[in-house]
């Protein structure tokens, strides 16, 4: 049986014609509705819509490695231009934080395209994972977002989307100076950038699922 959380999402999207984000079964179980007139739904208690807009905070305690399994989804923003879906989940060896511009009060639905091509991105990664890629430790984390580019991201692009890997134990040793890596956790991780969801799926399929490793 589904959770209210769940229904309530998948008919508010399906009532206005967009794809739901790929949550797996086992997490739209348990997912909840966070605030009761909001568009902000989650599987852990202490999410906020806002922290998810801002895109920081969240995303760097994955990259830190520390947080369990979740699914968060919300709608939010601020002013009349920077609104955004936002989609994070951890589950097993794979990690996305995604956000879309996207429901901003005077152009609502001129980025639908690009919402429909990160959510198949993110749904074709989840279906074929590597063969023998299992247990709990991340090994990919997949970042992207459309209005956010933050100081540690070490980038002046507005518009970006990475796929992470974590660095190797021979890369670890070779780092200059591996204290950085306290402040900015970031560093402990290699990436590949990429100009559109599907590119990034691509690679998953040839450079990833294929590969001997």
């Amino acid at each position: 049986m589904m959770s209210s959380g769940w229904t309530d999402l998948a008919i508010k999207f399906a009532d206005i014609g967009m794809p739901v984000p790929p949550i797996p079964e086992g997490k739209r179980r348990a997912l909840k509705k966070m605030q009761p007139d909001a568009w902000c739904w989650s599987t852990r208690p202490d999410i906020s819509s806002d922290e998810m807009y801002d895109f920081d905070s969240y995303v760097t305690e994955i990259f830190q490695g520390q947080t369990k399994d979740y699914a968060a989804f919300c709608h939010s923003g601020h002013g009349i231009g920077s609104w955004g879906l936002t989609f994070q989940l951890v589950h097993g060896p794979i990690a996305f934080a995604l956000q879309n511009l996207w429901g901003a009060p005077y152009n609502p639905r001129t980025n639908d395209r690009n919402v429909f091509e990160t959510y198949a991105m993110a749904r074709g990664i989840l279906t074929s994972r590597p063969e023998g890629m299992k247990g709990r430790t991340l090994k990919y984390f997949i970042v992207g977002s459309d209005f956010h580019y933050l100081r540690h991201w070490e980038s002046e692009e507005r518009h970006w989307l990475r796929l992470y890997q974590p660095l190797t134990k021979r890369e670890l040793l070779e780092m200059e100076d591996s204290t950085d890596s306290l402040a900015d956790p970031q560093k402990l991780w290699t990436y590949t950038s990429f100009a559109t969801p599907l590119d990034l799926l691509e690679y998953w399929e040839k450079e990833v699922c294929e590969s001997p490793n």
